[in-house]
C-alpha cells in the first residue's frame, strides 16, 4: 500500500470530524495514557508502593532503637492494717524516666539490649521512726539474647519480606505488558474499523462515478435502462455499507477514548505507517532471551525459595532449641544526686535454656511432609513453565512468519486488483462492460484493499506478543524491560 494512504487517512479523517477538537493518537501515547489511567494499573502501583513501605520497616527494624519513657509524676497513698490492729500509712511520691536501646544483630539472630532507669523518690511511711525518706535511685543493664540451635529468624524474615517487594515488582512489570497487549488490540481495531470506513467512502464515491456515466449513456442512448438500475442498486448498496461502517468507526473510537480517559468530544486519528518494514525474528534468540528473562520463572523462583523456608521451619519444630541469655547490671541509690553513682552495686545473670521435643503425635513430622510436598509441587511447576514459555515463543513465531508471507501476498493482491478495477473501469466508461461486472470489480478491490490492513493489523499485534512472550523488542534490539535488581 502506498505510504499516501496515511497521510489520506488522516485527511480523510479531518474532513469527517467537523469543528471538532483534533487529537494525534499514536500507539505509544495510548499506551502511556493507559498506563496512567488503567484502574489495574493504579490498583497495582499502589500494591507496589505498600510492599516497599513494608520492606523499608523490615530494614529498619533491623538498626538501633531507642525509646524514652518518661512518667514526670506518680503518686500513691495506701493502708495496711498492722499486725497491732492500727493502720499504717505507705504515702509515696515518685519522678522518673526509663531509656532502653535495643540492637538487632542479623548476623546471629540475637539482640544487644542497654536499658537505665532513674527516678527520685519521697516516701512516708507512719510505722518507720524516720518517717519521710526522699532519695534517687538507678538501674542500668546491657544484656544479650542469643538463640541456639535454630535458623536465623531475623535473615529468613528480612529475606522474606525482600522476596514479597521483588515478586509485586514483578507482577507489577507483567501488569505493564499486559496492558501495553490489551490496549495493541483495541488500538488495531479501532484502526481496521477506521481504513473500513474509508475504504467504504471510496468505494461509494467510485459507486458514484459510475452512476454519474451510466446515468449519461442512458441520456444518450447508448447504453440499457437495466444497467442504470444496476448502478442504482450498487450505489445504494455502497452508501449504506459506508454509514454501517462509520457507526461501527464512532463506536470503537468512543470506547477507545473512554478507556484511555479522552474527552468524548475529542476527535482522534491514528497514526499508522502502512509501509513498515519487516522485523526479522531470530527464534532462538526470542527463547534463550525468555527462559532468561521472564518474569514467571522468577516468581517460580521466589515461591520455590519461601517454600524452602517454610520446609525449614516446620523441621524446627521436631529439633532441639535453646536460649541463652547474659546481663550485666548497675544499680545505685543515694538521698543526693552527687553521690549518687559513688558506690554503685553490680548486678550479673546468665540464664540457658533448652526445649527438647519429645512427643506431639506426629504433627510436626505431618507438617514437615506437608511443606516437601509444596516444595516438590513449585518445582515441577517451574519446569513446566519453561515447557509453556517455549511453545508460547515458537507458536508466535510462526504466526508472524506466516503474516510477512500473508502482507506481501495482500499487497500484491491489491496492486494487481487496483489494475484489473482501472481496466475494467475503462471498458465500462466505453460501454464494453455492464454495471454487474464492474461492482464485481470494485468489490474485490475492496476486499484488497481491507485485505491489506487486516494483516498489517495483525501483525503489529503479533509483533507486540512476540515482545511480550520473549521480553525482547525485535523492532528496537533491545530489552522489552529495563534490567531488574532486587532492592537491597
Amino acid at each position: 500500500m502506498p505510504k499516501s494512504t496515511l497521510f489520506s487517512a488522516i485527511l480523510f479523517l479531518t474532513g469527517i470530524c467537523g469543528g471538532q477538537t483534533e487529537d494525534t493518537l499514536s500507539f505509544d501515547k495510548a499506551v502511556w495514557l493507559m498506563m496512567h489511567k488503567s484502574p489495574e494499573m493504579v490498583q497495582a502501583q499502589m500494591t507496589l508502593a505498600q510492599s516497599e513501605a513494608t520492606y523499608d520497616a523490615a530494614v529498619a527494624a533491623q538498626k538501633i532503637s531507642v525509646n524514652l519513657t518518661l512518667s514526670p509524676f506518680s503518686y500513691t497513698n495506701d493502708l495496711q492494717l498492722s499486725p497491732n490492729d492500727f493502720w499504717d500509712t505507705t504515702r509515696n511520691l515518685k519522678s522518673s524516666g526509663q531509656l532502653q536501646v535495643s540492637q538487632p544483630i542479623l548476623f546471629t539472630g540475637g539482640t544487644v539490649s542497654l536499658s537505665g532507669d532513674m527516678g527520685w523518690n519521697d516516701l512516708y511511711t507512719s510505722y518507720s521512726r524516720s518517717g519521710e525518706n526522699r532519695s534517687f535511685d538507678y538501674h542500668s543493664t546491657i544484656s544479650y539474647s542469643q538463640p541456639l540451635l535454630i535458623y536465623n529468624q531475623l535473615k529468613m524474615n528480612l529475606r522474606q519480606q525482600q522476596l514479597t517487594l521483588e515478586n509485586n515488582q514483578l507482577t507489577y512489570a507483567m501488569q505493564a505488558l499486559a496492558v501495553e497487549a490489551s490496549i495493541a488490540t483495541d488500538y488495531y481495531g479501532l484502526y481496521q474499523d477506521q481504513m473500513a470506513f474509508q475504504i467504504a467512502r471510496e468505494t461509494y464515491q467510485s459507486s458514484k462515478q459510475s452512476y454519474d456515466i451510466t446515468e449519461i449513456g442512458v441520456e444518450t442512448g447508448k447504453q440499457a435502462k437495466s444497467d442504470l438500475y444496476q448502478a442504482s442498486v450498487t450505489l445504494t448498496q455502497s452508501e449504506s455499507d459506508m454509514k454501517n461502517k462509520e457507526i461501527t468507526w464512532q463506536n470503537a473510537a468512543e470506547a477507545l477514548k473512554q478507556r484511555l480517559g479522552i474527552p468524548l468530544d475529542t476527535a482522534i486519528y491514528l497514526m499508522i505507517d502502512t509501509n513498515a518494514t519487516i522485523v526479522n525474528i531470530d527464534v532462538q534468540k526470542a527463547i534463550s532471551n525468555a527462559l532468561l528473562e521472564r518474569m514467571e520463572l522468577r516468581q517460580e523462583a521466589i515461591t520455590i525459595e519461601n517454600a524452602r523456608f517454610a520446609l525449614t521451619q516446620a523441621k524446627s519444630g521436631g529439633d532441639v532449641s535453646g536460649n541463652l541469655n547474659v546481663s550485666y547490671g548497675l544499680v545505685g541509690a543515694s538521698q543526693t544526686f552527687n553521690t549518687l553513682f559513688n558506690n554503685p552495686a553490680k548486678n550479673m545473670g546468665a540464664s540457658l535454656s533448652i526445649q527438647v521435643p519429645i512427643w506431639d503425635f506426629g504433627a510436626n513430622r505431618a507438617q514437615v511432609k506437608a511443606s516437601s510436598i509444596a516444595l516438590r509441587q513449585d518445582e515441577l511447576l517451574r519446569d513446566n513453565e519453561k515447557t509453556t514459555i517455549i511453545l508460547a515463543v515458537r507458536k508466535e513465531y510462526r504466526s508472524i512468519q506466516n503474516l510477512q508471507q500473508q502482507i506481501n501476498l495482500a499487497r500484491s493482491t491489491l496492486q494487481f486488483a487496483t489494475l484489473t478495477y482501472d481496466v475494467n473501469f475503462e471498458k465500462y466508461k466505453h460501454g464494453g462492460l455492464s454495471a454487474m461486472d464492474l461492482n464485481q470489480y470494485q468489490i474485490q478491490l475492496a476486499q484488497a484493499k481491507s485485505g491489506i490492513v487486516t494483516a498489517l493489523a495483525n501483525y503489529r499485534i503479533e509483533l507486540l506478543n512476540m515482545k511480550v512472550q520473549s521480553l525482547w523488542d525485535f523492532q528496537k534490539n533491545e530489552p522489552a524491560i529495563p534490567e531488574f535488581k532486587p532492592k537491597e
